[in-house]
């Protein structure tokens, strides 16, 4: 059985697809530029004194 789509549908048809194509090539786009995929890592550490150290010093590994 062959179905047949008049212009009409066709167009319709192709437009839904494009608006589910853009919607989800957009909403990747955000995900990447705010970070969702990017690797996240977490350091940990405990000393006596942290005097002159505050969140976003850099600091290097010995």
């Amino acid at each position: 059985m062959k179905i047949k789509f008049n212009k009409f549908e066709r167009v319709a048809g192709v437009f839904v697809g494009v608006a589910i194509i853009g919607s989800v090539a957009i909403s990747a786009a955000v995900a990447v530029k705010k970070g969702w995929f990017a690797p996240k890592v977490e350091y940990h550490t405990y000393m006596e004194s942290a005097e002159g150290i505050h969140p976003g010093t850099q600091v290097q590994r010995i």
